[in-house]
């Protein structure tokens, strides 16, 4: 079976304010409560995946599989970790020891929703939800994945300042913190979304002919850069370029999730998700879209 069969998507984004937003209220919408001694990373893991799953009508199989990809990981627990042992030599208490591993966060969110099949984090800081797909569209090609959970999830580190340079960006860039999930299931007869294929080329020459050898039709999304860029690129690869609603988005590695979600929402058809990444390669994630239900 070709291509991942996506029967709801959803999640939570926040824009990155003076001091972190609470997330108790937001679960206390689903009618949840945060895990106990967990971290904020943690917690915007699951909030993310009992936003998706809420909007599916059924529940997942105990072996259903999970996927969990993020830029930085449990970066604010690893931050002040390393903080308290080498400016203020301090110890580290055993929870924030144990919280640091970023692997964490997708165990609890299974725990959570009562999986107990194959659980993977990958973690890198360009396109981290595309290498997810491209692990999950194989796993369904040979039949391992069935069902499951794709997410992209980041959060910040306060103060703001010293996370932009962490994540290398100019000091007026808005930040935020996401976390977006796709539900597949292989045996859906109508899904609302079919990704195709994910894979990350070398640079903007190598996208813009593996877009020219696509057939058409294909509209193109390009997120993360101006409308003016967008044209020109779509110009020259002669496609056109997709009309989306707007999408307010401050910046976190994974934001490529919380795109995908909002075009598999809102088009129709076959399209083509293009992000570059920050050392110079390209995202490609190519979709059908049956658009809003």
């Amino acid at each position: 079976m070709n291509g991942l069969r996506v029967v709801a998507f959803g999640g939570v984004a926040l824009q990155a304010a003076d001091a972190p937003e609470k997330l108790t209220p937001h679960f206390a919408a689903l009618d949840r409560k945060p895990p106990r001694r967990s971290s904020r990373f943690d917690q915007l893991t699951l909030l993310g995946a009992l936003r998706a799953t809420a909007a599916h009508a059924q529940s997942l199989p105990e072996e259903g599989s999970l996927y969990l990809a993020t830029g930085q990981g449990n970066v604010a627990d690893t931050a002040g970790l390393i903080e308290a042992l080498y400016r203020r030599h301090e110890a580290p208490m055993p929870v924030s020891f144990i919280n640091v591993s970023s692997n964490l966060a997708g165990f609890q969110t299974a725990a959570a929703l009562g999986l107990h099949g194959p659980n993977l984090t990958v973690s890198r800081r360009s396109s981290a939800f595309g290498a997810a797909l491209e692990l999950a569209l194989l796993d369904a090609h040979i039949g391992r994945l069935r069902q499951g959970l794709i997410g992209g999830v980041d959060a910040c580190c306060w103060p703001l300042d010293d996370h932009r340079k962490r994540l290398q960006v100019s000091a007026d860039a808005p930040l935020g913190e996401g976390s977006h999930w796709l539900i597949v299931d292989q045996n859906a007869a109508t899904p609302r979304a079919v990704i195709e294929e994910a894979l990350s080329l070398r640079d903007r020459t190598a996208a813009l002919a593996y877009v020219r050898s696509l057939p058409a039709d294909i509209l193109l999304v390009m997120p993360n850069v101006s409308p003016a860029e967008a044209n020109a690129f779509a110009s020259e690869a002669e496609r056109e370029p997709g009309a989306l609603p707007s999408l307010h988005t401050s910046h976190y590695d994974t934001a490529t999730a919380q795109h995908l979600c909002h075009a598999l929402e809102h088009m129709r058809g076959h399209g083509l998700l293009l992000e570059a990444g920050r050392d110079g390669r390209w995202q490609c994630i190519r979709f059908g879209a049956a658009g809003r239900a």
